[in-house]
């Protein structure tokens, strides 16, 4: 079993901040006129949408990493799928219970909560994990309830291939995790679109980078690569940063952007676990950024009903920052998310994740 590591935990922190920054934040915003600082501070604001990227590649790097280590066993899928089950499906089967509920009891024909509910899509897509690829097809996120699903299938589907990809390809891994990390630019250049970002084939490379960051740190050559150029790496983070910040005043990535937003993540992830004394590291470790990063899923499930149902119970049909009082309930709305998350972890999420940890 591979030993809980704290700053990993941390950096589920920052993730979901960043998300919760998006969804809170950076859309509930006036846009203001272009070319204004306000527009250029917003964009910048607006790259917290990347959290979901930044979770794609820790998922990418821990996935494989524990697959690697078990590959010679004989249980090998069984454990991994056990596992798999028991940390996503008992918190994702209880959101969607709630969203049939409040379906049931009448909710979404009040008109204050129509942003939840409108443009729903089939139920069917929900349970099998397939509602990324309607959302593609009818360019739409669907029922705001239930938009970060989305995430949660491109990781079910990722799920289905790469152990079978780890236990077969072995000697060839690597050169199939780089070619998914080359492809997917490539097919968001070739057929752009609003499938190109939820759909899993052009989000390849987020996932993919994960893949290739844990083959690195199971290399003890490479380990020792990265050891040894620490400092180097450093600077290239703090380098890609900057120039991440800059380019969100001129998007000229197109394609490249996730791509771009892997790699960095990815570095960010090195340099962490690469020096557990460096100043990123114990940052990372900080208790209450450990404690929202454990809760993290909780959060990024029931984060946007909350929002909606603090925001519908005033009377607003949409969630907005407009004033004083949007911005009380906006701060209500996330003290009850991390409240959710936390009863969530400790009655729900936790007894499973400990049954899933019995298979050995």
């Amino acid at each position: 079993m591979i030993r809980r590591v704290p700053e990993i935990d941390g950096i589920r922190g920052c993730a979901i901040l960043l998300v919760i920054m998006h969804h809170y934040v950076a859309d509930q915003l006036v846009r203001p006129e272009s070319g204004t600082l306000g527009a250029q501070v917003l964009s910048t604001v607006r790259l917290s949408w990347s959290g979901v990227d930044l979770f794609f590649v820790l998922s990418g790097f821990l996935i494989a990493r524990g697959l690697l280590r078990n590959r010679d066993t004989k249980n090998y899928f069984k454990v991994f799928y056990i596992r798999r089950t028991c940390r996503i499906l008992p918190a994702y089967v209880i959101l969607l219970a709630t969203y049939f509920g409040a379906i049931v009891l009448g909710w979404s024909a009040l008109p204050q909560f129509t942003w939840l509910f409108s443009n729903p899509l089939p139920d069917y897509s929900y349970l099998t994990f397939t509602q990324n690829i309607l959302m593609g097809v009818r360019e739409t996120f669907g029922a705001a309830w239930l938009i970060p699903t989305w995430s949660l299938a491109v990781e079910e589907q990722f799920y289905l291939i790469v152990p079978a990809l780890a236990l077969l390809a072995r000697g060839r891994f690597a050169k199939i995790a780089l070619l998914a990390f080359l492809a997917a630019p490539a097919l968001r250049f070739a057929f752009p679109g609003f499938h190109t970002y939820v759909a899993s084939p052009f989000r390849a490379d987020s996932l993919a980078a994960g893949v290739l960051l844990a083959m690195a740190f199971e290399s003890l050559p490479m380990r020792a690569w990265i050891t040894e150029h620490g400092s180097t790496l450093r600077r290239t983070l703090a380098t890609m940063g900057a120039l991440t910040i800059v380019l969100t005043f001129y998007p000229i990535l197109g394609a490249l952007e996730f791509s771009w937003l892997a790699v960095l993540y990815g570095l960010g992830i090195t340099v962490v676990l690469a020096e557990s004394d460096g100043r990123l590291a114990q940052v990372m470790r900080l208790r209450p950024l450990r404690w929202v990063g454990m809760r993290s899923y909780g959060i990024y499930l029931f984060h946007l009903p909350v929002l909606g149902i603090v925001q519908g119970l005033r009377g607003h049909t949409l969630p907005e920052l407009l004033g004083w009082a949007d911005i009380a309930a906006t701060g209500l709305a996330l003290a009850l998310s991390l409240v959710v998350a936390a009863v969530l972890y400790r009655l729900v999420e936790e007894p499973f994740i400990a049954l899933g940890q019995r298979s050995r």
